[in-house]
């Protein structure tokens, strides 16, 4: 997997077409290899990016991540037809959707992720130990939702093979007008697994966080409003500070760049993820980083 380079670049569905192209065409010519374009609730079909970046660079594409609510065959027929336009540039990355029953958004994830496996390139999205051990025994790769060295240390403990290890996280070189997506962004990371907040005792923390209706968050950050509007931003700001420093590759380019080292020697490739791509200046500095 060493063709797509160490850094990758996160890019979402909630831009224009024309924004999405110009970032794809710019990270590209910065010299990253892929971009991982993300599935979230309101952005547009990740397959509908995927085709237009295609369409318009030579880039490798990552989804990163799908989430199994979708009907397995839908994504398998979305990848397929992607892969007869534009040929084998596709990485499936598939992870647990929104289910009541945890149990079954496990069975559904893995149960899917083997068939995709059959006819694609394949990673799990994995924040837990269950489904990191499950998944390592057949994935090409996993996209560990943690950017934290020690976390890194602890999830990767649970592989039962040797697979491509990719840290996924929010990032943006700071200061930046993008400062409270990324707070956000870091809040939602930080609840992706009990079992991860057991490990490091966060349960206190992770009840308080738990208040914040991050949606009103980002309807106000959409509609080009600051979250301090809402009373939901009094909690992410109490723990600003432990929240970016442990769920996000944020400060300066200095910083940024020591983060990153620190998280290439567990892992063999790392995503700047949402909302790194929204940040000109942190695009423009993207080639000091890509040159680690």
């Amino acid at each position: 997997m060493d063709h797509i380079g160490r850094i990758g670049v996160n890019v979402n569905g909630d831009l224009s077409d024309e924004e999405i192209v110009e970032i794809a065409k710019l990270v590209e010519e910065i010299g990253v290899r892929i971009v991982w374009i993300g599935e979230f609730e309101g952005f547009r079909d990740p397959f509908e990016i995927a085709e237009l970046i295609a369409k318009n660079t030579s880039l490798l594409i990552g989804f990163g991540v799908i989430t199994s609510n979708r009907d397995c065959r839908d994504v398998i027929s979305a990848v397929e037809d992607l892969r007869g336009d534009f040929g084998d540039r596709f990485i499936v990355g598939i992870a647990a959707g929104k289910f009541k029953n945890p149990m079954e958004a496990f069975k559904r994830t893995i149960r899917c992720a083997k068939l995709l496996k059959r006819s694609f390139k394949t990673f799990v999205g994995c924040s837990s130990p269950k489904i990191t051990r499950e998944s390592s025994k057949f994935a090409d790769g996993i996209l560990f939702n943690y950017v934290n060295p020690e976390y890194l240390k602890w999830i990767t403990k649970f592989l039962e093979r040797g697979v491509f290890k990719v840290a996924y996280g929010p990032a943006l070189i700071l200061p930046s007008e993008f400062e409270e997506d990324l707070l956000i962004a870091s809040c939602i990371v930080s609840l992706s697994s009990e079992r991860f907040i057991r490990e490091f005792k966060l349960e206190r923390i992770a009840e308080e966080l738990k208040t914040v209706d991050v949606y009103e968050l980002i309807d106000l950050r959409r509609s080009g409003r600051s979250i301090e509007l809402s009373r939901n931003s009094k909690t992410l700001y109490k723990y600003k500070d432990f929240l970016l420093s442990n769920f996000t590759i944020s400060g300066g380019l200095s910083d940024v760049i020591v983060k990153i080292k620190s998280i290439l020697k567990i892992c063999d490739h790392v995503v700047l993820a949402d909302p790194f791509y929204r940040d000109k200046k942190s695009l423009m500095l993207l080639r000091h980083i890509v040159e680690i």
